[in-house]
């Protein structure tokens, strides 16, 4: 049976080279930074079940302060990159909008 730790890795290399796997908050996650000061967290997955769905947090930054400003629960694991694109195109549009990664949760 696959480890925890493989399948995490597994899904960050599915996802692409954009994708990493790191812990915030003491959990195993998979993270993408998206270059334009907001990057999204990819929850729930540290698990070998294929069933488990995930939980995406958008945040405005990485640093003490940082926030979320988006979320989307019950994520199935075949629409998780789907899902982060969706919210990269999100927080665009905040930024065009001039929210300067300051929008509240939705």
């Amino acid at each position: 049976m696959a480890s925890r730790d493989s399948c995490i890795r597994a899904l960050a290399k599915k996802l692409g080279k954009k994708y990493r796997v790191t812990v915030i908050d003491f959990e195993h996650v998979v993270y993408r930074d998206f270059g334009n000061g907001y990057n999204v967290e990819i929850s729930g997955m540290y698990t070998t079940s294929k069933k488990k769905k995930a939980t995406l947090y958008l945040w405005d930054g990485e640093t003490i302060g940082a926030r979320v400003v988006k979320n989307v629960s019950d994520v199935a694991q075949d629409d998780i990159g789907k899902e982060v694109e969706i919210l990269y195109e999100y927080s665009k549009s905040l930024i065009e909008k001039g929210n300067n990664n300051k929008e509240e949760n939705e």
